[in-house]
C-alpha cells in the first residue's frame, strides 16, 4: 500500500513539475508576441506613402536639415520650418526626389535636392557646384573641402 502511495505521489510531483515548466515557457514567449504586433510591417510590405514618410523622417534628422529648419524657424518667429516637394519613383527615375527649402510668399527657395532609393533608403544629394548626384557622405566631404 505504501508503495502505491509513493508511486502516486511521484506521478503528482512529475505532473506538477511538468506544469510549472510549461507555464514558465509560455510566460517567456508572451512578451515576444506583444513586442511584435500582427500589424507591424516590414520594409518590403510598406505602402509607397509609408516609405515616403519613413524617408522624410530619416531626412528630417540629418544635421543639414536640422540646421536649415532652425534657421527658418528663427526668422519666421517659430511659424514655419522647411518645406518639401516630393516626386515619387517612376520606371525612368527609381528614386524618390525631395526638393527641400523655404516656401516664401514670392517663391520657393530650394536648399537641397535629395534622392532616396525606396528599397535601400540610400540618400543621395545633388551637388550644385559639381553638377552631379552623389551619396550624402561624398557631398559632405566636398563641402568640408570647399569651406577650407
Amino acid at each position: 500500500m505504501i508503495n502505491i502511495i509513493n508511486r502516486f505521489n511521484t506521478r503528482i510531483i512529475y505532473i506538477l513539475i511538468s506544469g510549472i515548466i510549461c507555464i514558465n515557457a509560455c510566460k517567456n514567449n508572451i512578451p515576444n508576441a506583444i513586442d511584435k504586433p500582427l500589424t507591424e510591417k516590414t520594409d518590403s510590405l510598406l505602402s509607397e506613402s509609408d516609405i515616403e514618410n519613413k524617408i522624410l523622417d530619416k531626412l528630417s534628422k540629418l544635421p543639414e536639415w536640422v540646421k536649415e529648419n532652425n534657421y527658418i524657424d528663427s526668422f519666421t518667429n517659430h511659424k514655419h520650418g522647411l518645406a518639401v516637394t516630393t516626386e515619387k519613383p517612376t520606371t525612368d527615375k527609381p528614386d524618390f526626389y525631395f526638393r527641400v527649402g523655404y516656401n516664401g510668399e514670392d517663391r520657393f527657395e530650394t536648399y537641397f535636392h535629395f534622392y532616396v532609393n525606396p528599397k535601400t533608403f540610400e540618400i543621395k544629394i545633388l551637388d550644385l557646384l559639381d553638377g552631379d548626384i552623389v551619396p550624402i557622405a561624398v557631398w559632405r566631404k566636398r563641402e568640408l573641402k570647399r569651406k577650407k
